[in-house]
């Protein structure tokens, strides 16, 4: 019944109910976590076919990177349950997608009791007198009271479980009719239908909502998408009016973390450049150091292909941060070169000597900083391994990129060859 404390800020209990339980399992520093969770799937499917068990891995964050969640909303919840099967199908048949389901869970069955009035006043009963009598029936009717030393306990009449879960036996319930003083079967006097209904219907601004969530073991929520996009907005399509479908969890909420870094970058860029020109007293030293942004995400790129690590929020972070060092490097060999041609060189000697005295404290930096993060991308820390990739890439490859190219630039710009440097 307990789903469990909220023990970390990332983890979500389910609701309390009767038939839920939550366990958390501690293993070993050197298990292989991701073998585990599919051994355990298997085995509770095997061995407890009646059970609905989902098995996952703790993880850090606000969300699951690995769990797709789409919504559908509308005021008819015929419509959006209808709608919710069909994209659980879509999901069904991507390889790899585990735990598909809905919050609105499954359809359960429930009894009507339709009263026929006029059997029920022959027989002498009323509509209340057989409300009564089923939940009496059911939930139990408070009959009298036990008094043991200071404690009252109360003494409840209630119809055994397996009677509760015939329905031979509810067809059969005497119920008392305080006119004639007789019992009455309750099949003399209502018909029984079964019909279906739902468990739990959820609502978000308003509107009816029903989730869709499922996880992939191969690839992230946001690739995911891609895959099952086209087939989910032509479901959309045929949707009546008010009623719509929409991407939540993850991808939602790094959409919005994403929209908010970007609006802020047009600033950032236009107060780097305004420092910059401040700094060299030069819009083409500037522009040379602002060139070199773009050459940390070939790294960066070539680093999340190669370790299969997840796009998200704290890779687009680290972007940022990447595009921040490589800047400091370029910043660096160029103000080697002023001093370089402070010191009476000629220009194309002074950016050759430059390079040559700033390689080693450049490369001796993306070095130590390279090899800091190594035990987040060896250990694949479930928060940071896209970010300390996107780093440890990034800065190995565009810092190579950085040395070649920033002295091509500034040699570029300032049209300094080496014929000049001879004629010196």
């Amino acid at each position: 019944g307990f789903s469990g404390p909220r023990f970390v800020m990332s983890l979500n209990p389910e609701d309390p109910a009767q038939n839920k339980g939550f366990m958390v399992l501690n293993v070993k520093d050197e298990t292989d976590i991701s073998a585990t969770v599919l051994r355990l799937d298997e085995q509770i499917e095997h061995d407890f076919p009646n059970v609905s068990a989902r098995v996952k891995k703790m993880f850090l964050g606000p969300s699951d990177s690995s769990t797709i969640k789409i919504q559908v909303k509308g005021p008819d919840k015929d419509i959006i349950y209808k709608k919710a099967q069909q994209i659980m199908a879509v999901l069904h048949n991507v390889p790899s997608t585990l735990d598909i389901r809905t919050d609105w869970e499954n359809l359960i069955t429930k009894i009507d009791v339709q009263i026929d009035q006029h059997r029920a006043k022959r027989s002498g009963l009323t509509s209340e007198e057989i409300a009564q009598a089923l939940d009496a029936y059911f939930s139990g009717s408070k009959i009298t009271e036990f008094r043991e030393g200071d404690n009252i306990i109360p003494v409840v009449l209630r119809a055994e479980q397996a009677e509760r879960q015939s329905l031979d036996r509810l067809r059969t319930l005497n119920i008392y009719s305080n006119k004639t003083g007789q019992t009455v079967p309750l099949f003399q006097v209502a018909n029984l239908a079964p019909y279906n209904q739902f468990s739990i219907i959820h609502h978000e601004d308003l509107f009816r909502t029903i989730s869709i969530q499922a996880r992939n073991t191969e690839m992230a929520a946001e690739d995911l998408k891609l895959i099952i996009d086209e087939q989910i907005q032509a479901l959309a399509a045929d949707l009546p009016i008010n009623h719509h479908i929409e991407y939540d969890g993850v991808i939602k909420e790094s959409r919005a973390a994403q929209k908010a870094l970007g609006a802020s970058m047009p600033i950032v860029l236009g107060l780097i450049l305004i420092l910059l020109v401040a700094q060299f007293n030069s819009f083409r030293q500037a522009a040379v150091i602002t060139l070199t942004i773009p050459l940390s995400f070939i790294g960066a790129v070539l680093g999340l292909f190669i370790m299969q690590a997840p796009f998200g929020f704290m890779v687009t972070l680290g972007l940022y941060s990447l595009a921040g060092i490589i800047i400091n490097n370029a910043i660096v060999l160029i103000d080697r070169i002023k001093i370089e041609t402070a010191s009476g060189k000629s220009d194309y000697q002074a950016v050759v000597d430059a390079c040559l005295t700033r390689l080693r404290p450049i490369a001796m930096t993306t070095i130590t900083t390279v090899m800091g993060l190594l035990p987040l991308i060896i250990g694949k820390d479930p928060l940071f391994y896209g970010m300390a990739n996107v780093i440890a890439f990034g800065l190995g490859i565009g810092t190579i990129l950085t040395l070649a190219v920033v002295p091509a630039l500034y040699c570029g710009f300032y049209r300094i060859t080496d014929n000049q440097a001879k004629q010196v």
